[in-house]
């Protein structure tokens, strides 16, 4: 890993993975895709690529390496130099699908850091600007709040109430979808 926010082989394996099985049908393909978000994927074009093997699951239609090749608009040559990359590395270097779930728990975690990072900056942006010291103390306690209340275990099983409160009033979940909590009842 390069860099503490991400890791783009994790990154790729994944995509690899879920390319090869390739079927919504696949237990480990369905157990993923209630952890994985667009959000899990740093790197724009296997964001791009995910989005695509996503539309696919969720429509039940495969999304092997050919089937996403043909998704791919045919003038977004970057899309398509990085699904050829991830073709190649699959035939070549490819790493064992037998830590799949570890490398989902990976990028998991990872979206969850670059989320708490993001919060603490804007809180210490907020705090540098304010002038007094009260509304900053304020301001730091309510962003902590916050960084803390993404937690492991809400990253690792699933998203947060305030991360399904945006995407409703944004109109983003359907009447009849699926959502991944922390809570095992529901």
């Amino acid at each position: 890993m390069t860099h503490p926010k991400y890791s783009l082989e994790t990154e790729e394996t994944v995509l690899e993975s879920l390319m090869g099985w390739g079927e919504h049908t696949n237990v480990r393909v369905q157990k993923a895709m209630l952890k994985l978000n667009t959000d899990c994927f740093y790197n724009a074009c296997n964001c791009a690529i995910f989005r695509m093997i996503r539309d696919a699951f969720q429509k039940q239609e495969p999304f092997d390496f050919v089937s996403v090749l043909t998704m791919i608009d045919r003038n977004d040559d970057a899309i398509h130099q990085t699904q050829q990359n991830l073709i190649q590395n699959y035939r070549s270097i490819h790493a064992s699908d037998a830590n799949f779930e570890a490398y989902v728990s990976r990028l998991v975690t990872l979206a969850q850091l670059r989320k708490q990072l993001a919060l603490a900056q804007r809180m210490i942006q907020e705090v540098h600007e304010c002038s007094s010291p009260e509304q900053s103390h304020q301001i730091l306690s309510s962003a902590m709040t916050e960084i803390s209340g993404l937690s492991y275990r809400e990253s690792k099983h699933g998203i947060s109430n305030a991360q399904i409160s945006e995407d409703f009033y944004e109109g983003l979940i359907g009447n009849d979808m699926k959502i991944p909590t922390t809570c095992d009842q529901l």
